[in-house]
């Protein structure tokens, strides 16, 4: 009963703490909210190392190089270029860059997401699948959409007939590559190459794309760009595991407010009821049970804002996942709320409500029956 005899100062104090609460498992909902999406987005990924040249090669001398390589079972070509979007075709300073690959229609080596639309068929000639990244940019695109594509020096039009979700690779199109080859004039040539492996944990990844690059280079083959989809994911993850840190060091702080405010609350508290407490020793109550009786005030309130938090954190979570899997792959993350969140936030509050609220109980549990009585 002593708990709700002060309300407004227990709403003051639960607000804090529920808000505390809510962030802190909104934020463990949010990062595994990002780990579900990016082991989604990376099914897209069937091969374990992407390889781009400095110049188109051959396709057959890059499969013959690339399979004499131990560990590499698999091996695609691709065409690869970088165009620009031009929003007015007489105005080339108003364009967006794409980066533009050309795997065929029937690729093993990917399993893109498609957001709209549908992704490339054998027919298909100028025909572009663009990633969310480019609606980032161009939100106005879409299936259907008609652009002017400059590639290799020659603005030529393009349909969008699907959108695919980023893996944070930036703008990114795909064409067909017998289509983008004749575009670029390099028939029969491929710049990106993309390899499975026989092994597809980190360490192997790494360990032969090693290997794959020494090789290229005494071939003849120079390498441009080259990285495991292991590496990717990681700086992927890296980027954001900045938010969650930021997020969570908010959280952080609010707890501590409202740990000061449950402490400034429970001290108040025991001095206003100074005589009280002196009329429960003067009929027998000893110090271990002025204790226990303060200290479990603090804990119910704890108890009590780590339910009204569970209860806030679930729209919150949600709210904060969809914004940001908007800000980053511009779609919602997969959402999934963390029950280990909730569980590790309702073992901290209890921490942080009995810490809290010690001091002010030992300090009321060594008051005299004299003192107490004659407190005014």
């Amino acid at each position: 009963r002593n708990t709700f005899r002060r309300k407004g100062r227990l709403g003051l104090t639960l607000a804090t703490l529920t808000m505390a609460g809510a962030i802190f498992i909104s934020v463990f909902s949010v990062s595994q909210s990002i780990k579900v999406t990016t082991d989604e987005l990376f099914e897209y990924f069937n091969y374990d190392i992407g390889m781009v040249f400095t110049k188109a090669r051959r396709v057959d001398r890059i499969e013959q190089e690339a399979l004499s390589v131990p560990g590499v079972v698999g091996v695609e070509c691709w065409g690869y270029a970088i165009g620009r979007i031009l929003r007015n075709p007489l105005n080339e300073n108003d364009s967006e860059q794409l980066f533009v690959y050309g795997p065929n229609a029937n690729t093993q080596m990917i399993r893109p997401q498609m957001v709209r639309g549908r992704w490339l068929e054998s027919g298909d000639e100028n025909a572009l699948v663009i990633n969310t990244d480019v609606i980032k940019k161009m939100p106005e695109l879409g299936p259907g959409s008609k652009i002017t594509l400059k590639l290799a020096g020659k603005k030529a039009e393009w349909t969008v007939v699907g959108v695919a979700k980023s893996v944070m690779a930036g703008p990114t199109g795909y064409v067909n590559y017998p289509y983008l080859s004749r575009a670029v004039r390099e028939l029969g040539k491929a710049s990106s190459v993309q390899v499975k492996t026989i092994r597809h944990d980190g360490a192997s990844q790494v360990s032969i794309a090693r290997e794959l690059e020494v090789h290229m280079k005494k071939a003849g083959l120079r390498v441009n760009f080259l990285q495991t989809t292991q590496e990717l994911k990681d700086m992927i993850l890296a980027q954001f595991n900045v938010i969650v840190t930021f997020l969570l060091i908010m959280a952080g702080l609010l707890g501590i407010v409202g740990a000061l405010g449950l402490a400034g609350t429970m001290s108040i508290n025991v001095v206003e009821r100074t005589r009280e407490i002196g009329v429960m020793r003067a009929i027998g109550a000893g110090d271990g049970d002025i204790l226990q009786l303060v200290m479990v005030e603090g804990i119910i309130i704890g108890c009590i804002s780590w339910v009204m938090g569970l209860a806030l954190a679930l729209p919150v979570s949600k709210f904060m996942s969809d914004q940001v899997g908007i800000l980053f792959i511009q779609a919602p993350l997969t959402f999934r709320f963390s029950i280990f969140g909730a569980m590790l936030w309702l073992a901290v509050i209890l921490a942080v409500s009995a810490l809290a609220t010690w001091w002010p109980a030992r300090s009321a549990s060594r008051v005299s029956v004299r003192e107490s009585l004659s407190y005014e």
